[in-house]
């Protein structure tokens, strides 16, 4: 009888195997998290995370780990840590993002100047998600592209400093999930513009850090606005359980949730392409459909002033963002389009 093998997602292969790497580690970080308050929307901070590596680590190696964990500096500890870190914060949700084809294309093209507040990323529905990346290119340290998989993407805090954005890369051949942190302060533009320049200046590889962390930051804009997310029930993180033995618990996610996302936006756009396509679309009140750029277009609102007429500060009012669509005219509603769901065929598990 021919024996078939069960496939799973390479973003929960690489869950498996950090298990199995270091024994302990989730049952460390659940521990350290219980121990010590976590800022809102991050399951565990770097530094807790690598406070977490280093008791899995000296629960699995003894003294011969505890001496070499006692030779790395705190911020070594850290980046050795940040795989793990990373992981445990998936492994209680492991959402899995898919973008509509034709929205994946338009987005990862998408500019992102303007005025676009940076913090609208800590709108993130989990604490950590992976996002697949067909198409994508990282960027090595010996400046050579190679394949993208995907990239999970969570929440920092380190202390006294802004929130960051980490992005997480899976890259093709690669063992190691490498990390960029990406703080954000200022504009989207102004936080980016910073950490292309240490990339520039250290690696010349500019361009193509430019091109695949850009694109990535656009896939989570249209995440965060989060009205155009298929799936079972919605993304979030777990509510914590009442138990009789421990008490209030959070429990893990027991496998992959996949969440589609953009598939109504999708539809309206290949709709509105091939009008494009065929001159349909045109009335004698106005002209046919077609396509343009797509851009990100925010929305401040609330009062401007409060009751003594004293300014009040941008941060105290709420911002909106919207996608604006490759499409000038008649571009079909959305909430009106059939939800038609196009399978896309997942990578391949690492052995």
């Amino acid at each position: 009888m021919t024996q078939f093998q069960k496939r799973t997602h390479i973003a929960r292969t690489q869950l498996e195997q950090a298990g199995r790497l270091l024994p302990g580690i989730w049952a460390a970080c659940d521990a350290v998290r219980a121990a010590e308050s976590q800022p809102p929307g991050i399951y565990l901070t770097d530094p807790a995370g690598g406070e977490a590596y280093a008791r899995a680590a000296v629960e699995a190696g003894g003294m011969g780990a505890a001496r070499s964990l006692m030779a790395l500096t705190p911020l070594q500890l850290t980046q050795a840590a940040m795989p793990f870190t990373t992981l445990a914060a998936w492994r209680m949700t492991q959402g899995i993002y898919r973008v509509d084809p034709a929205l994946y294309a338009a987005l990862i093209d998408t500019d992102l100047r303007g005025d676009l507040p940076a913090q609208v990323l800590e709108r993130l529905p989990e604490w950590c998600l992976y996002i697949e990346t067909p198409g994508l290119q990282a960027v090595r340290h010996d400046s050579h592209r190679v394949p993208l998989l995907g990239v999970w993407a969570r929440l920092n805090r380190p202390d006294g400093a802004p929130v960051e954005l980490v992005l997480g890369q899976l890259i093709e051949g690669h063992p190691r999930i490498e990390h960029q942190a990406i703080p954000l302060v200022g504009t989207l533009q102004q936080s980016l513009a910073g950490v292309f320049a240490e990339w520039d200046a250290d690696q010349g590889a500019l361009p193509g850090v430019n091109a695949w962390c850009a694109a990535v930051i656009s896939l989570l804009l249209y995440i965060c606005e989060g009205d155009d997310i298929q799936g079972r029930g919605h993304p979030g993180n777990p509510e914590p359980t009442r138990t009789r033995r421990d008490g209030w618990r959070l429990f893990p996610a027991q496998g992959v949730r996949m969440w589609d996302v953009g598939v109504r936006m999708g539809a309206a756009l290949r709709a509105a392409y091939q009008a494009a396509e065929t001159d349909q679309g045109g009335t004698h009140a106005g002209p046919r459909g077609h396509v343009r750029r797509a851009h990100w277009h925010g929305y401040w609102s609330g009062p401007m002033k409060d009751k003594d007429g004293q300014d009040i500060p941008r941060e105290r009012r709420k911002f909106d963002l919207r996608w604006q669509p490759p499409i000038a005219v008649n571009l079909p509603d959305i909430a009106s389009l059939p939800a038609t769901i196009r399978k896309v065929s997942a990578p391949p598990a690492t052995p």
